[in-house]
């Protein structure tokens, strides 16, 4: 177990040290206070308030899990994985008394801490951008963004999970992000011509936290989708570490 965490912390030291996670996390920070400014800017010339504070975060969070999150998770997946083995860093990894099981799940729960926070830090900004526009503010309305967030890191941790199994297949990084946002943009444009095929998509449930938000949703449904998610999650985490095992680094 301590060799567990060493990983994760090591891992985490290695994605904060990159000068990309600095301009993403000041990206995912602007991008909701230049929304809320446009936004009142607009609804005040015209003497309206079609979007209000309470509704801001979750407008928000339909745009961070749909494109921004599942980009920047091939990113970090191409980083860990596919980057480290071109430049043999992985190897010097497994030089310490650790298994490749462990290095696998470190690298994973990193990536599924990396969502965490990125979903921490996108509510904290878009909770507060929110309070310069209408009705923002309430407990109600925070507690409800808060809820919101929190269900969307199920799906997310799926994509993660799903970019570290494409990210092995590939020597290089940018072939692996490509292929990753190809296949992503495959899958959740399908549905649109193949209703059926939202069934089965995992990526279908990108905005799985709207079902939360709604009052008459069946537990039911949402306990079926719970393990759905869970089940895409086991068998990429299983692919994915029997890729990382057994290729030879």
């Amino acid at each position: 177990m301590h060799s567990l965490t060493a990983g994760i912390i090591n891992e985490l030291e290695k994605w904060w040290l990159q000068r990309k996670t600095k301009w993403f996390l000041l990206f995912l920070v602007l991008i909701p206070v230049l929304a809320a400014w446009l936004v009142a800017r607009v609804q005040g010339n015209a003497g309206i308030s079609a979007i209000v504070g309470n509704d801001f975060p979750l407008i928000m969070l339909g745009i961070l899990t749909t494109v921004l999150l599942p980009l920047y998770l091939f990113m970090c997946a191409a980083d860990s994985f596919t980057a480290e083995t071109a430049m043999r860093t992985l190897k010097i990894t497994l030089v310490r008394p650790i298994t490749r099981t462990k290095v696998f799940t470190a690298k994973l729960l990193s990536l599924a801490l990396i969502v965490a926070a990125v979903l921490a830090g996108g509510w904290a900004a878009s909770a507060l951008s929110g309070l310069f526009l209408p009705d923002g503010g309430s407990t109600w309305g925070i507690a409800r963004g808060l809820g919101a967030y929190f269900a969307a890191f199920f799906p997310m941790a799926v994509i993660a999970i799903f970019a570290a199994l494409v990210a092995q297949w590939f020597k290089s990084s940018t072939t692996a992000i490509v292929v990753c946002i190809a296949v992503y943009a495959a899958l959740k444009v399908l549905p649109l011509f193949l209703p059926e095929a939202a069934v089965w998509s995992p990526f279908a449930y990108t905005d799985w936290h709207e079902l939360w938000l709604q009052p008459s949703v069946p537990v039911l449904r949402l306990m079926n989708i719970f393990v759905f998610i869970s089940a895409y999650s086991i068998i990429g985490y299983t692919a994915g570490l029997f890729r990382f095992t057994g290729k030879s680094l």
